[in-house]
């Protein structure tokens, strides 16, 4: 996964809205005169603030005093403090610590152990936040969280880091409490913050469908995403609060932010992992969506990942068929011209095509085709765009004095099915496209008068096919035709 997702800046920028210098100043003493900090915490969150803008000072300071006596203060206040000065320098401190100091976090994680006591729970502190109107709050609320998700279940990642004597004594307790949970005493771990997970989605999916083209308010939730769709629970969790339809709306409304568009493409790339993927996108149009990114992108991390993307979807014929039906191939090979740095990218545009092809082969037999015909109900499969299709059975076409031509032609006679109409208009096209004498045979069957009357058609689909079809018939360098 990590290879794909190295052009990924999210993590180094995140703290690029306010710099260390620009942070609000806060009177700590007035909450040591409140009753809120002991004098000895007071001293310990002024000396990290007044180092905060050299990182390695910070880390320092943390480690001599101990990690957790800072994590016990930055939850208290987290919970105790309710003016946004405060709370910014606070949060500033926290995500500080979390992106350069793996162990800090890891211990912030596990702090509260048993997952009930909401005065040490970290998780309950972040949630508590989001209410709050203020965007770097919500967004360093969001991040902070996500990182601690990210640890939720992650042990090798835990037990690599707990060094020291009481670091270790702490990482014995949690696999204590991890063999009680597994005789049934308590919930299985990594799911101890269960209900605190599906809330933070649910207020992730909330923030997605209220983020208009806000492009600071996107990225709070992406980035959030791109670290919990790491983890299988939170891909269901997503999709049960229904927080994939405004994800990839976001391809959509930022169309022109290549950041978000990469961001958004990892994100689906990441749910396409899950084993009911498939009803993930269920009338989502998430190939056309992605295909639509693919044939405009330049970057070629967002062409990377939409191709893994794609790879990962070709499992489903569902998706194997959107892809051919929107020209998915096509676009492919027009990427096969350009020239990439990144030699992956060739190596997965040649595999893609073909495997693509090889998919066309077998959903484009004619077999395949005669039953669609014979069933009277015609769709817009991958056979009726395939151009290998219409030039290889033409001969069969023939068969049985144009049987399969004629039942295709009868078809045309229902007004009410548009579908068949435009569909069989187009296909009565492709065998005047294909077949030598194809112009003469419709003529012979009567089909060319009737497609002329459906030039006249209310729906617009038959209409502009009928009139394809005709021009097909009617010029000889059919190929001028657009």
């Amino acid at each position: 996964m990590s290879r794909l997702m190295m052009g990924n800046d999210a993590a180094a920028s995140m703290n690029e809205e306010f710099n260390a210098d620009d942070l609000p100043e806060v009177n700590w003493e007035s909450y040591q005169e409140a009753g809120i900090l002991t004098p000895l915490e007071r001293q310990r969150i002024e000396s990290i603030s007044m180092k905060r803008s050299d990182v390695k000072s910070v880390m320092d300071t943390v480690r001599q005093t101990g990690n957790v006596e800072y994590i016990q203060l930055f939850i208290k206040l987290l919970n105790g403090v309710h003016k946004n000065e405060a709370l910014i320098n606070i949060l500033y401190l926290i995500d500080l610590l979390f992106e350069n100091d793996k162990a800090f976090c890891v211990q912030f994680h596990d702090i509260d152990q048993n997952g009930t006591d909401n005065q040490n729970n970290p998780f309950t502190a972040f949630l508590s936040l989001f209410i709050r109107n203020d965007i770097f709050i919500t967004e360093k609320a969001f991040n902070c969280l996500s990182k601690l998700f990210e640890l939720d279940a992650d042990k090798e990642t835990r037990s690599s880091l707990y060094n020291t004597p009481e670091d270790v004594e702490m990482y014995k307790q949690l696999q204590q409490l991890e063999r009680q949970n597994q005789r049934g005493k308590a919930p299985e771990y990594g799911y101890r913050h269960q209900s605190q997970l599906e809330s933070f989605i649910e207020g992730i999916a909330s923030q997605l469908k209220n983020s208009g083209d806000d492009v600071r308010k996107a990225r709070m939730c992406v980035r959030a995403l791109m670290r919990l769709l790491k983890r299988n629970d939170c891909r269901a969790i997503l999709n049960k609060v229904k927080g994939i339809p405004p994800l990839i709306n976001l391809l959509r409304v930022h169309r022109t932010n290549v950041q978000i568009l990469y961001e958004v493409s990892c994100c689906l790339w990441m749910l396409t992992f899950h084993e009911n993927a498939v009803s993930f996108f269920q009338n989502e149009a998430l190939v056309p969506k992605l295909h639509d990114v693919l044939k405009s992108a330049q970057k070629e991390k967002v062409i990377r990942i939409i191709l893994a993307t794609f790879k990962n979807l070709l499992k489903y014929s569902k998706f194997v068929t959107s892809m051919v039906n929107v020209s998915v191939p096509k676009t492919l090979l027009n990427l096969q011209k350009r020239s990439f740095e990144d030699k992956d990218i060739t190596e997965e545009l040649k595999s893609l095509i073909e495997t693509l092809d090889a998919h066309i082969d077998e959903i484009s037999s004619f077999d395949e085709y005669r039953q669609e015909v014979l069933s009277g109900h015609l769709e817009w499969t991958p056979v009726h765009s395939s151009e290998k299709f219409w030039k290889e059975n033409m001969d069969k076409m023939e068969q049985n004095n144009f049987y399969i031509l004629r039942e295709l032609i009868k078809l045309l006679e229902d007004e009410s099915n548009a579908d068949n109409l435009a569909i069989g208009c187009h296909d009565i096209g492709e065998f005047v496209r294909y077949h030598n004498r194809g112009k003469r045979v419709i003529t012979d069957l009567g089909a060319k008068a009737r497609i002329i009357q459906l030039m006249e058609h209310p729906n617009e689909e038959v209409k502009k096919h009928a009139l394809q079809c005709c021009q097909k018939i009617m010029v000889k360098n059919w190929e001028f035709i657009k």
